[in-house]
């Protein structure tokens, strides 16, 4: 198996999770006009997880839209 593989989608994980997951799915973060608790927790989590003090604004983009940026 290529570690580029996903390892399975029978993972005790996503099978637990299953709603959640798929409840996330029908969401678009990018999309700043509609709000969902699921939103909510990921930016309550980015927030403290993984985005210092100095950077308090979040600003999420979809990958086509980064790339449009940067060129």
């Amino acid at each position: 198996m290529f570690a580029s593989l996903s390892v399975g989608y029978n993972h005790p994980y996503i099978l637990k999770n299953k709603e959640r997951l798929l409840t996330s799915a029908l969401n678009k973060p990018t999309n700043s006009d509609v709000y969902s608790v699921e939103m909510a927790e990921f930016v309550n989590t980015m927030n403290r997880v993984a985005q210092p003090e100095y950077l308090p604004h979040s600003f999420l983009l979809k990958e086509v839209d980064w790339q449009l940026k940067m060129h």
